[in-house]
């Protein structure tokens, strides 16, 4: 799996998965000084059929990966790259070193890719990618 920092914002590529994947990308000071802060992402599903989509954080030691204002933004791409679905999470208020959301979505995606994001204070702080379809 191909992951590249850029701006502070860390990516990974796209896991390969028949709308069921799991996919995870270090962050923060701790993914530096070795300490792994994780942000991961988990789409369930068969085929496009999307059963629940969501995404969390969590930090070993809370000084590596401490987050305040927290949010997960998921946004589901057809083939084409066009944007077809979104959400953003509620807000987790105040500073935290592990949080996660879910949506609960019963139905067909296009194929495609879904990316899902760690906000914290409004700023993408690290992004996973799954295929769908």
């Amino acid at each position: 799996m191909a992951m590249a920092t850029i701006l502070g914002i860390t990516t990974v590529a796209a896991s390969p998965a028949s709308a069921s994947a799991y996919s995870c990308t270090g962050y923060g000071y701790g993914y530096s000084w070795g300490y792994p802060s994780q942000f991961c992402g988990q789409t369930i599903g068969s085929g496009t059929y999307v059963q629940t989509a969501g995404a969390g954080f969590s930090a070993p030691i809370a000084w590596a990966g401490w987050l305040s204002n927290t949010r997960v933004r998921a946004e589901f791409y057809n083939n084409a790259g066009q944007l077809y679905w979104s959400a953003t999470s509620s807000q987790q208020n105040g500073g935290s070193a592990v949080g996660a959301w879910k949506w609960y979505l019963y139905r067909y995606m296009q194929s495609g890719y879904v990316k899902y994001t760690l906000l914290s204070n409004g700023a993408d702080i690290a992004s996973v990618y799954q295929r769908i379809g």
